[in-house]
């Protein structure tokens, strides 16, 4: 199955309304979410979640804290994988420890990170892999104006 850009927005668009089951209605059955590693930082193992109770239970968890937001900037789609740039913003609902540090309530935090999604014949997410490239000034960001 081929996504286009229409489609792979209808599922950030069930990620940004947080409809969780119409979420993981896109994942496989044995689908393995894997985060960045900040190694700069101090060697640790991959971070990741398996399957979809998983992940719905890690964002329900997330979304209690964070308020997240996400926007599409480069799609690229084969029949075998998805190739995403999204530029993702988060909210602190209230203080709370965060990835990227203390964060108080009202707070935000803005990155860019490249997703890549290995695809199952018929077109449910099977792996992926988040990586995130920067940390963003949304002054100078076309996609938070």
């Amino acid at each position: 199955m081929l996504f286009s850009r229409e489609d792979f927005q209808g599922y950030l668009d069930c990620f940004n309304e947080k409809r969780y089951d119409d979420i993981v209605s896109y994942f496989g059955e044995d689908c393995i979410l894997y985060y960045f590693t900040d190694w700069k930082l101090h060697p640790e193992p991959i971070k990741s979640l398996s399957g979809k109770s998983a992940f719905k239970a890690n964002y329900i968890s997330l979304h209690d804290t964070f308020d997240e937001d996400l926007k599409l900037g480069v799609f690229m789609s084969t029949e075998e994988n998805l190739f995403v740039e999204l530029y993702t913003t988060f909210r602190a609902k209230k203080d709370a420890d965060f990835t990227a540090g203390f964060m108080k309530k009202g707070d935000l935090f803005y990155c860019n990170q490249y997703i890549d999604y290995d695809l199952h014949p018929d077109g449910k997410f099977k792996q992926i892999r988040i990586g995130q490239f920067n940390t963003i000034d949304p002054a100078k960001s076309p996609a938070f104006k």
